[in-house]
């Protein structure tokens, strides 16, 4: 039987990781990792990359291999070498794939693989279930943390974690929004979550553009607000795409299932 050795991007943005859906021939419809076939003279790490700007118009940064798996199609044998790897370029075109989805671990299992793409997801579930979320109780922060915690416009941080902000961690009275100290405020008390969202999307860009911190985010809303969770942990779902944001474990199960 013909064997067709063939290396596949991993790509991982924050929690979730990318799939794409073939667009032809005889596996149309069916999700993988995209990649392709190792040209002579190709190392892998070339063969990766050429792929990936073909089919996706991106470039990517190479790390290490998750896996080498085998698998027998009918009429030929697939020798698959995966890699783990991030986006150097963010402007994805699908050139080849009918639509892309990232997917959490929780959400790997809600399309439906090529059998061989199959044989990753167990290893790539290992890696992705090793999650962090943010304590119940912060009582210090590692040097580039931020605790991220709700407040007013009027910036009163007198109760709950604005209170803990402004005795611990450097929030500044009367500065109701943005960066202070350790600390970074998302306004909660001046209306409903529709008037949330925007301050929420203003934290999001902000940790993107500041990767040097980490961000932990409390129950923002949650508590002297009076918002449930169910409400407020929605906003936050572009922000597992980030790596520097950790988020409480209740918004990660109210998100998660949803993540596209």
């Amino acid at each position: 039987m013909k064997t067709i050795e063939v290396v596949a991007a991993v790509i991982r943005k924050g929690s979730t990781c990318l799939a794409t859906q073939r667009g032809y021939g005889e596996f149309e419809g069916l999700w993988e990792f995209p990649g392709g076939k190792i040209e002579p003279g190709e190392t892998h790490q070339i063969a990766l990359k050429r792929e990936i700007q073909e089919e996706l118009g991106i470039d990517i940064t190479i790390g290490e291999l998750l896996c080498t798996t085998d698998y027998d199609y009918p009429s030929f044998h697939l020798r698959m070498h995966c890699y783990l790897c991030s986006l150097a370029t963010d402007n994805i075109e699908l050139r080849e794939h009918k639509s892309a989805r990232w997917l959490t671990a929780e959400t790997l299992d809600t399309v439906k693989w090529l059998p061989a793409d199959k044989e990753v997801i167990d290893k790539l579930k290992e890696i992705m279930d090793n999650r962090r979320y943010t304590p119940e109780m912060i009582t210090e922060l590692g040097e580039n943390e931020i605790f991220v915690f709700g407040s007013n416009l009027a910036g009163a941080h007198g109760g709950g974690a604005a209170r803990v902000a402004y005795n611990k961690f450097g929030a500044v009275w009367g500065q109701g929004v943005g960066l202070q100290g350790q600390s970074y405020a998302i306004p909660t008390m001046h209306g409903g979550v529709k008037e949330i969202k925007p301050y929420v999307d203003e934290f999001i860009e902000y940790a993107s553009n500041h990767a040097e911190y980490t961000f932990l985010v409390t129950k923002i809303g949650c508590g002297i607000a009076g918002f449930a969770i169910e409400e407020i942990a929605p906003l936050f779902a572009e922000a597992v795409k980030l790596q520097n944001v950790v988020l409480p474990k209740e918004f990660a199960e109210i998100i998660f299932p949803v993540q596209k």
